[in-house]
């Protein structure tokens, strides 16, 4: 089983992937302040992980969709479309851990909601995890860089 902090950066792990996914295809220009609730289910999980919410400032201005996927040297998108408000994705994470996602987002330009799904396996355990997300726009921010240590 993937103990707390596993599942800790999985979570963190997915929001970065699915927020700037969803806010792509929102109107593009200053920088919008976004809150994000997650909702994670985890099969062998003893428990329900409560819904977690944060608030993150989306960067405005004209982007690729490449721009969109979080950098990971070992995930790649290797499907990402667009119909309308609808975005969906598949994703494969190789190297120590590997994973294969799918995700399925309907969104408008103040706020979206989708599902993503994965499996595979994470420190060498099983997984098998589906994340229910939906986003609000809450107004104007300023995007800061993070700072990589």
């Amino acid at each position: 089983m993937i103990g707390v902090r596993g599942v800790a950066l999985v979570l963190a792990a997915l929001v970065s992937l699915a927020a700037p996914l969803v806010c792509a295809a929102q109107g593009q220009g200053q920088d919008e302040l976004w809150e994000v609730t997650t909702k994670m289910e985890m099969v062998g999980m003893p428990m329900a992980m409560p819904p977690q919410t944060q608030k993150i400032c989306k960067r405005g201005g004209a982007q690729q969709d490449e721009d969109m996927v979080p950098k990971d040297r070992d995930c790649k998108m290797t499907d990402l479309n667009r119909s309308g408000n609808r975005t969906t994705f598949t994703m494969v994470c190789e190297g120590k851990n590997k994973i294969t996602g799918t995700g399925d987002i309907v969104s408008d330009k103040d706020s979206y909601q989708g599902t993503m799904r994965m499996k595979g396996t994470m420190d060498g355990h099983p997984l098998d995890m589906t994340q229910n997300f939906s986003g609000k726009r809450l107004g104007p921010c300023t995007f800061e860089e993070s700072k990589k240590k």
